[in-house]
């Protein structure tokens, strides 16, 4: 991050904290960019998922990777924010109890097509609904219903430019029972129909 990047986002806030961006912003570094060690966290590995997978290729793709290089900028500022113990949610995972968020989304991708439902999800990985619901959404950002839909709307895509699927044969593969209601969440999804990914 380019040092008059982050001077610009430290304008009229906080005085501690903007002291404390100041001080890092002072580090001279040879490259010209400023750079600071952070601890890795669910948050933050999620964001680098993202950015990894990006699919986008046109203008969206800059907007995507942009938007998500501030939220890894959020992230990051988050752990040198004195007052971020004192505002956040009082649902804080431990870095150390996460295993079951993870688990249950490998369980939810391992079967698109016919995943189990939320109170077999839970059982599954031993913690009730309400802690894999709010578990699932601190660590993931989106509940688990728009998590899979999302998921399988990424995958249609790809299976759809994969070139031996029609859109009904996609439709069926991620679980759509109807391919109206398949189409009409992708358009919405992706801005374009699913017959546009065909090749």
């Amino acid at each position: 991050m380019e040092p008059w990047f982050i001077q610009r986002f430290s304008q009229g806030i906080e005085e501690g904290f903007a002291r404390k961006i100041k001080e890092m912003l002072d580090i001279k570094n040879n490259d010209g960019y400023f750079c600071c060690p952070v601890s890795m966290t669910p948050s933050i590995n999620i964001r680098l998922h993202e950015i990894m997978g990006c699919t986008y290729i046109d203008v969206r793709r800059r907007l995507f990777l942009g938007s998500k290089a501030l939220e890894l900028m959020i992230s990051g500022f988050d752990q040198f924010n004195a007052d971020k113990a004192h505002t956040g949610s009082c649902f804080d995972l431990a870095s150390d109890s996460t295993d079951f968020v993870h688990k249950a989304r490998d369980i939810i991708i391992s079967d698109i097509k016919n995943p189990p439902s939320l109170t077999e999800l839970s059982r599954m990985v031993g913690v009730n609904r309400t802690t894999l619901s709010q578990g699932f959404s601190k660590v993931y950002g989106v509940t688990i219903f728009d998590f899979l839909r999302k998921f399988r709307l990424e995958e249609s895509r790809r299976l759809l430019q994969a070139g031996n699927r029609s859109v009904t044969q996609v439709a069926f593969e991620v679980g759509y029972a109807q391919q109206r209601t398949f189409s009409r969440e992708f358009k919405r999804y992706f801005g374009n129909t699913p017959s546009h990914y065909l090749v």
